[in-house]
């Protein structure tokens, strides 16, 4: 008797919708032959929207591997395919595959036909099936980038559909023609914006909204970080990126803008900004250094405050302490009235103003727009990748190159400008303007002109508070 040989089922489709049949499909016609052939079917396995080609960016394949798996284990005598490329579309690929069914004893079935890889007429069959689909995937490469620059350079949208757009539709054939805003929700981008540049918290904006029912474009509830990662993206600005097309990397799309291009660049600035989280708007900052300070010690937490309140005296005091490894402990009220003394002194130099006023300012223009071209550039590489619109090796590529020039063109754009309030303190009065000066106001003065580092120095297991341990250096962009 003649023992019914096991057979294993995969099917799989790419990204790229001229492939034909569905994977439902293409198992249900496996299933058939499998029928046909009398063979036990001993599994299916699938990879939806997967490419197998040299173009894919190595997204891996777990059905695939489950299937490699099970050659190498023994535990089946045929695979099952649509067609030779449902397998890879690789020539390498294809070469090993073969050698690796060859090595266990199984064949490929193609269609309805069984193919023998170790029978050197099958392979040289299946060899050329290889060369014809890696050309072919190739020919949708080419054609797939094709049509996309030709969208790109038309200015016509790419991506999914953003929140705060909606689709347009042609009213005969009902096919997606452009995007708009949405009546319901562009409203909250524009005004998310608004509050963002107003020097609120992304958090708190995103607490709001969810208070008053606006969720995001999938149903879910806003937080700081996808509202952040939202506000950033070109499209609002009515912005159209090309970044992997030979074409200028931005330049007007063809829909309606949510927020003007000038508002889109100063937000990206803004959250570009590492010491961001330190400027607030409001009163509520107290302390002069939380979050402005650096550590000593590990020279990478930021400072915060912590309250104590003594056990002999009942006294609450504040203190500076490190965020990341908690390794420094200053008293804050002390080490304020240091660095207050410090910033007072070097503002109330004659010569100051002078020194302060940038004439090369104007000169960093160019640099500074740059810069902010390449943030929306990084944006818009972000958003195509999180939409699978850009494989993952090019997107890597391109993130580490932008990042590099970004990084290149902010050098040269520094030292930044000064903020109005810098001026306003410096001269002979500035002990005095200074101590009139909101405490928001001063931290952006000190983080402006100066690094403040505070060190290690604990008596007797309390902080006590010594000039040496507190370092206060101009920064060399600005003396």
């Amino acid at each position: 008797m003649t023992e019914t040989r096991r057979r294993v089922l995969y099917g799989r489709t790419s990204v790229d919708r001229s492939e034909g049949k569905s994977v439902d499909d293409q198992l249900a016609e496996l299933r058939e032959w499998a029928e046909d052939d009398e063979r036990e079917v001993v599994g299916e396995y699938r990879d939806d929207g997967v490419s197998a080609s040299r173009f894919s960016g190595g997204r891996a394949r777990d059905g695939w591997a489950a299937v490699q798996a099970l050659i190498v284990s023994g535990g089946v005598d045929e695979v099952g395919v649509w067609e030779g490329s449902r397998t890879t579309r690789k020539i390498n690929e294809s070469s090993e595959l073969l050698d690796l069914c060859a090595a266990h004893g199984v064949h490929l079935a193609v269609r309805s036909k069984v193919y023998d890889p170790s029978d050197p007429d099958d392979r040289a069959r299946l060899l050329h099936d290889a060369v014809d689909a890696e050309h072919e995937s190739g020919r949708i490469s080419k054609r797939v980038a094709r049509r996309a620059k030709k969208r790109a350079a038309a200015g016509a949208p790419n991506g999914r559909i953003n929140f705060g757009f909606r689709v347009v539709r042609d009213p005969v054939s009902g096919k997606t023609i452009g995007r708009e805003p949405d009546p319901e929700t562009a409203p909250a981008v524009r005004e998310a914006v608004a509050r963002l540049l107003a020097g609120e918290s992304a958090g708190g904006i995103a607490r709001d909204f969810q208070s008053r029912g606006i969720r995001t474009r999938t149903g879910t509830a806003w937080s700081g970080p996808n509202l952040l990662a939202m506000v950033k993206r070109p499209v609002y600005a009515g912005i159209r990126t090309s970044a992997v097309h030979d074409l200028p990397e931005d330049h007007p799309g063809t829909w309606e803008a949510l927020v003007s291009k000038e508002d889109h660049d100063r937000l990206l600035a803004m959250l570009a900004d590492p010491s961001r989280r330190a400027i607030r708007t409001g009163e509520h900052i107290k302390h002069l250094l939380s979050g402005v300070a650096e550590c000593g010690k590990c020279h990478s937490g930021r400072i915060r405050t912590i309250s104590r309140t003594s056990r002999r005296t009942g006294v609450r005091s504040i203190a500076y302490t490190c965020s990341g490894c908690h390794g420094v402990n200053r008293p804050a009220e002390a080490t304020d009235a240091y660095v207050s003394g410090v910033v007072v002194k070097f503002l109330s130099r004659p010569d100051v103003a002078e020194q302060l006023t940038d004439p090369a300012d104007d000169q960093r223009a160019e640099s500074r727009a740059e810069a902010a071209r390449l943030r929306r550039k990084l944006s818009e590489i972000e958003a195509q990748m999180d939409a699978d619109d850009l494989d993952v090796a090019t997107g890597a590529r391109l993130l580490r190159s932008t990042r590099e020039r970004l990084a290149a063109a902010e050098a040269r754009a520094r030292p930044p400008h000064l903020p109005d309030a810098v001026l306003d303190v410096a001269g002979p009065d500035a002990e005095r303007r200074w101590e009139a000066t909101p405490v928001h106001v001063r931290r952006e003065i000190i983080r402006t002109l100066f690094r403040v580092v505070i060190e290690r120095g604990v008596v007797g297991g309390l902080p006590v508070f010594h000039p040496e341990t507190v370092t206060v250096e101009r920064r060399r962009s600005v003396v």
